[in-house]
């Protein structure tokens, strides 16, 4: 599994790319353009991935102990709830 500060920094670079175009203090040839698309690209690629293991992780543990996939949820939903606010 791809480590996810390599995808954020990917994902982080193109919005920077995104912001130089916006503000004009960028005007890229063809192989910036290029460069900032596959970036986009291999991150997208490392989440699907990350995605994918971390659902046959999540799988496994629902099958091999259904209490600890239980518990695991209500604290994931109750995390997720305070971080909203």
């Amino acid at each position: 599994m791809e480590n996810s500060t390599s995808v954020i920094s990917k994902i982080k670079m193109a919005i920077t790319d995104f912001e130089m175009l916006q503000s004009e203090e960028w005007n890229p040839d063809n192989d910036s353009c290029q460069a900032s698309i596959d970036n986009l690209e291999d991150a997208i690629g490392q989440l699907r991935e990350n995605v994918m293991w971390f659902n046959k992780f999540v799988d496994y543990v629902e099958e091999q102990a259904g209490n600890t996939y239980n518990e695991a949820c209500k604290y994931a939903d109750e995390y997720a709830s305070n971080e909203e606010r």
